[in-house]
């Protein structure tokens, strides 16, 4: 985790530096996770890895990242964690190939809205969307992770 081990330290702060040469156009504090082309699926990790480092470590600059991220979902998916899709363009237009819904995209969410008070309801409303769900082995894994952290379980 970044702040326990200088390598750790020096990702993230590679990877805070990727993020800030490729801002989206929506928001230029935001990310383009569409750099080369559109990788939803890698972006799907996002809310769950960012929010994860704000928790633990209380890192304001990922705070700050997930906080956009978190209320953007909530707003794009009118409260209900079943209307948000499984990957959207930067102009927030759900991708083509992307009219379902899945724990991939939605349990890391839960992630992310655990740094705000205010989602409450929110993180809640994840978690009953999430939790007793079967999909495949990939998006099971990162669905079960995602739950450790919302359960409040993850070591420290």
């Amino acid at each position: 985790m970044a702040g326990f081990d200088p390598e750790a330290q020096n990702i993230f702060n590679g990877l805070w530096e990727f993020f800030n040469d490729h801002p989206s156009v929506n928001d230029q504090r935001l990310m383009d996770w569409s750099v080369p082309t559109d990788e939803h699926y890698n972006a799907g990790r996002m809310p769950w890895r960012i929010g994860i480092d704000a928790l633990l470590n209380n890192d304001t600059i990922s705070w700050e990242q997930v906080r956009k991220l978190s209320l953007w979902a909530q707003k794009v998916a009118d409260n209900d964690p079943g209307k948000f899709l499984a990957g959207y363009k930067l102009d927030g237009t759900p991708l083509n190939c992307s009219n379902y819904f899945t724990t991939f995209f939605v349990a890391p969410l839960g992630v992310a809205a655990m740094n705000l008070p205010s989602q409450q309801k929110w993180l809640n409303d994840i978690y009953e969307a999430v939790y007793d769900k079967v999909e495949n082995y990939y998006n099971d894994t990162v669905t079960l992770l995602c739950l450790i952290a919302m359960t409040g379980t993850v070591p420290r």
